[in-house]
């Protein structure tokens, strides 16, 4: 769905090495909305983006949440980037991957990949 590119384009770049020391990460503590959260970060950029991320269910919608708030805990310089991916599933998935540094690579920061996997929805936010 072309909401799910374009944020997850933005929040590779939101997370990325450029950007991660500069994130909040009290957007992201237990009990926020995750939709809200993106919005402040400059992720969602319209009411369809809020849309489609509200629809996911509120147990996905945390994990994620989770996982990201774990990740800026950490001291600013040791946080990990975060790559962001989506794909059409017949339901809705969540798969994330943690590495940590690299020992054998100088600078080597570590990163996180977060795969969310989404149903179609109908017009006038599917394909």
């Amino acid at each position: 769905m072309p909401s799910f590119q374009a944020m997850g384009a933005r929040a590779s770049n939101v997370f990325g090495p450029d950007n991660i020391e500069a994130i909040d990460e009290t957007h992201f503590e237990p009990g926020k909305d995750l939709p809200s959260s993106a919005e402040l970060i400059g992720i969602t950029k319209n009411p369809q983006d809020k849309a489609v991320l509200a629809a996911i269910p509120d147990s996905i919608k945390d994990a994620i949440r989770a996982s990201i708030y774990k990740n800026l805990s950490r001291p600013k310089a040791s946080r990990y980037t975060v790559s962001w991916a989506w794909a059409p599933a017949a339901d809705y998935e969540l798969t994330i991957w943690e590495v940590g540094p690299a020992p054998t690579i100088p600078g080597s920061r570590g990163g996180i990949t977060i795969l969310l996997k989404t149903k179609t929805p109908p017009p006038p936010f599917g394909v």
